[in-house]
């Protein structure tokens, strides 16, 4: 069910690039809901029938809306229109820029694609450990990997990639990285600060809305929900100010440093998993989760504040 995914999300990603690259950053940020937001909704509705296979199918046609959303919205778009040609007078006295070789484009893109084909195998691991504890266990694990995905965009995506572009800019000027230091402070520590304020929002809207959540979703009465879910929420600001560190690795070009990143993350998940859900069950999976996205925030911020300040990363 799952298979057309990867292909779809790749169609995205293209579409959102040129976005990107045309000066267009809320749609592209704000249309990755679609896929949770298919999910969901195809899971409400055609879950209490069809089970997992439901949310799955709802996945692959809220990413095939984004693909089809972000593509005709790069038709629209104009493209930028090129500089003037210099004049004698205007010309710059370095070389031009060329355009880097292939070799040159997978030492930057080739690190950051292994490292998000590894941090892709999480939710996997998640709902192996999670199937033997019972029927709906997985299903439950799913819902809540992707409600945790809303407030993530809604917080962080834009504010990422707009300040990403900032900063990439501001590293190609040149000069000191004193304004730069400066302001990625600021922003990890708005980021976090409102990731913190939604994530209690949304902990606190679902327990008071638990017992119809459970009847919208079908869940069984064994097995917890909220409880997991406000888990998989504790990691919320631990999350964004994980990906906003990666957009200054990514200015920095030091995209190999994401290796390390997702193998960290994928370590210390399956080691929690496998301890957590013995110990908590479903609970121990979502703890685990947040201990990942924990220890994953701190090697970022480690390593940024060690490039900004001309260290060795």
């Amino acid at each position: 069910m799952l298979l057309p995914l990867p292909a779809l999300a790749a169609a995205s990603a293209a579409a959102a690039g040129g976005l990107y690259a045309r000066g267009v950053y809320l749609l592209p940020a704000a249309s990755v809901a679609l896929r949770a937001g298919g999910g969901l909704v195809v899971g409400l509705v055609a879950g209490p029938a069809l089970g997992a296979p439901a949310v799955a199918a709802g996945l692959v046609l809220g990413e095939a809306a984004r693909a089809l959303l972000l593509d005709r919205a790069l038709r629209d778009v104009p493209a930028a229109r090129p500089p003037p040609a210099p004049t004698p007078r205007t010309a710059p006295s370095h070389a031009p820029a060329t355009r880097p070789s292939t070799a040159a484009f997978w030492r930057t893109v080739g690190p950051h694609t292994l490292s998000m084909g590894l941090v892709v195998t999480t939710p996997l691991v998640d709902k192996a450990v999670a199937a033997p504890l019972g029927a709906g266990a997985v299903t439950v694990v799913e819902l809540c990997d992707k409600l945790f995905y809303a407030p993530l965009v809604l917080v962080g995506a834009g504010i990422a990639v707009v300040s990403g572009t900032a900063w990439a800019e501001a590293l190609e000027r040149g000069g000191p990285t004193d304004a730069l230091r400066r302001d990625y402070a600021r922003s990890q520590a708005g980021v976090a600060a409102a990731a913190t304020a939604v994530a209690l929002v949304c902990a606190g809207a679902l327990w008071l809305a638990e017992p119809l959540a459970r009847r919208l979703l079908a869940i069984p009465p064994g097995l917890p929900f909220a409880s997991t879910l406000t888990l998989f929420l504790a990691g919320l600001p631990f999350a964004v100010v994980g990906d906003l560190g990666v957009r200054l690795v990514v200015a920095f070009r030091r995209t190999w440093l994401m290796v390390g990143s997702a193998v960290l993350i994928v370590t210390v998940n399956l080691a929690g998993d496998l301890i957590g859900a013995a110990l908590l069950g479903l609970d121990g999976i979502a703890l685990a989760s947040t201990v990942a996205r924990a220890a994953n925030a701190a090697f970022v911020l480690v390593v940024t504040w060690r490039l900004l300040r001309g260290r060795p990363a």
